[in-house]
């Protein structure tokens, strides 16, 4: 129950939503409108202000293809692969929740939970798409394109638990290597053993010359997680040999990859 005094009289408004923590999520934007709309008008009545509203929301066609389209340059550090494989498609399934003639979502709320509910709890994919899915509705109801009722808000997350991972002893790593049959695989599982690198970086190794003589280096660059735009440097690589029951074993690897 919506309740306005003003001139000295009291004006009630039932609204239809219900009395709970997610009635009150989706009753405060439009409350919001009406208080607008209240204010606005000549009769400061709150049961005209109310239809106003109502009737301005009902009429309201919203055209998301366009409103996505538009929404494009507005993240400007996605690349194109991103932007189809990040943002796409959760602000298409989105789009299909809207346009539902029975059972649109109501709030921001039940619009991020039906929207990302074919991704795992917890997982990295599901929390790219979430982050998508609040920005674009960040910047569409900040810019009047969405209704208020729309207002992203938190959402409780079930987190995944993390795998334990084991780093492979000296003595694993030498029986991988030993079971490859192709030398050129076994190379390569032995300068990523030796160098500490990521499977990608074998496609970037460089000999440059420096102070002391030839240096291995890595020209790959990743991605800074969390920070736009900023990727890591090449890297000089520095060799961290595996021991069998002998000693320190030296494949001479850097000498191999600058014949």
């Amino acid at each position: 129950r919506l309740q306005v005094k003003y001139a000295g009289k009291k004006q009630t408004r039932v609204l239809p939503f219900e009395w709970s923590k997610k009635g009150f999520s989706a009753a405060i934007p439009e409350i919001d409108q009406i208080y607008k709309s209240f204010w606005e008008s000549s009769d400061r009545t709150l049961s005209s202000a109310c239809e106003r509203v109502t009737v301005s929301s009902s009429n309201t066609k919203i055209n998301y293809e366009v409103l996505i389209e538009e929404f494009r340059p507005f993240v400007p550090n996605a690349s194109e692969q991103t932007w189809n494989k990040s943002y796409l498609p959760v602000l298409h399934t989105a789009q299909e929740l809207l346009e539902r003639s029975k059972g649109k979502p109501q709030n921001g709320e039940e619009l991020l939970l039906l929207s990302l509910k074919k991704w795992e709890q917890g997982s990295r994919s599901r929390q790219i798409a979430r982050r998508a899915l609040q920005k674009f509705l960040d910047w569409a109801v900040l810019r009047g394109k969405l209704p208020r009722q729309y207002t992203p808000v938190k959402i409780k997350e079930t987190l995944k638990k993390k795998r334990v991972g084991y780093a492979l002893t000296d003595s694993q790593i030498l029986q991988l290597i030993a079971s490859e049959k192709d030398s050129r695989w076994q190379f390569n599982y032995q300068l990523l053993a030796v160098y500490g690198l990521r499977p990608e970086e074998l496609r970037f190794l460089v000999i440059k010359d420096g102070v002391r003589g030839k240096e291995l280096w890595t020209t790959y660059e990743k991605s800074m997680g969390g920070t736009k735009g900023q990727k890591t440097e090449p890297r000089k690589l520095a060799p961290l040999l595996l021991k069998d029951g002998k000693g320190y074993i030296n494949w001479n690897l850097q000498k191999r990859l600058e014949k």
